[in-house]
């Protein structure tokens, strides 16, 4: 059996002791140290599953160095796979765990542009939020604060491994096989929660100009951060994928102007710093015109 554990530290391992919110303690799960565990709680399958051993641990932390080009700023995650493949190829199957703060359900949108909005259904499984993906062999649990997903060849496969998942050996917490999970933070699907970092100043308005109209992004942060702005527009009662924005801002005060049609607009934002850490997701509606 082959066991290895990876820890990128990248730029995370220069992070500092972490302060309480105004509204809380942050949730920001920091990189460890090398050889230390994930300080996050995390899942396997046990030592072997349905007569594949396992063959493969890791636990990876670390922040692109550039902007990123997905709502997912930073990889962060324990990752145990089970039997044996020969490359290009998946492991039958594997279970990652990633902190919320990370990974969680309202970043995904199955829909092409101009399309309604299609994320992920949910249902529940093991007493908690589930979505499936991939025609069911792939399997998100939102418990805690944390996202487990399942890969498995099969859907069946999927949903027994969730019925067994169980805290893993270094885990800081979590359940045994059979338990019910633990319910998800508030806010944790919609990434809504404190992850260590915060908009000092956050507004959007549309202006109209001699080259059509402009959505103008005004926001201020503490620090230099990665700004990701998702715009969904309003047709026939129903919200569709429009424009997306992703770019860089200094510590202080910016602006940014985004293209747009008229219409009745929902504004999806956030901002990640170079560590990882994140704003709680935010959701602004503007008008671009007089009309609906």
């Amino acid at each position: 059996m082959r066991i290895r554990l990876i820890v990128l530290l990248a730029l995370c391992a220069t992070l500092g002791p972490l302060t309480a919110s105004a509204r809380g303690a942050s949730h920001f799960k920091p990189c460890a140290g090398a050889g230390a565990p994930a300080p996050f709680v995390h899942y396997y399958l046990g030592g072997s599953f349905e007569g594949d051993s396992l063959t493969d641990a890791t636990y990876e932390c670390f922040r692109p160095s550039g902007p990123p080009d997905e709502p997912i700023a930073r990889t962060n995650l324990t990752d145990y796979g089970y039997g044996h493949c020969e490359a290009p190829c998946a492991l039958p199957i594997s279970v990652q765990t990633w902190p919320a703060c990370d990974r969680w359900w309202g970043l995904y949108n199955f829909a092409p542009p101009d399309l309604p909005i299609r994320r992920p259904r949910l249902t529940k499984i093991r007493g908690v939020p589930a979505s499936r993906a991939d025609g069911g062999h792939s399997l998100e649990l939102y418990t805690g604060d944390v996202t487990v997903v399942i890969f498995a060849n099969s859907r069946k496969r999927a949903n027994r491994a969730a019925a067994v998942l169980r805290r893993a050996p270094d885990s800081p917490g979590g359940v045994e096989a059979g338990e019910e999970l633990p319910s998800p933070l508030h806010g944790a699907l919609r990434g809504r929660i404190d992850c260590g970092f915060r908009f000092s100043k956050l507004a959007i308005r549309p202006r109209e100009g001699t080259r059509g109209w402009r959505a103008v992004v005004r926001l201020k942060v503490g620090r230099p951060a990665s700004i990701d702005v998702e715009l969904e527009r309003r047709e026939k009662g129903q919200w569709v994928s429009s424009e997306q924005a992703i770019y860089r801002v200094g510590r202080g005060t910016s602006g940014h102007r985004i293209p747009i049609r008229p219409g009745l607009y929902r504004a999806t934002v956030t901002a990640t710093d170079r560590l990882g850490r994140r704003t709680r997701v935010r959701t602004l509606h503007f008008r671009a015109s007089d009309k609906e």
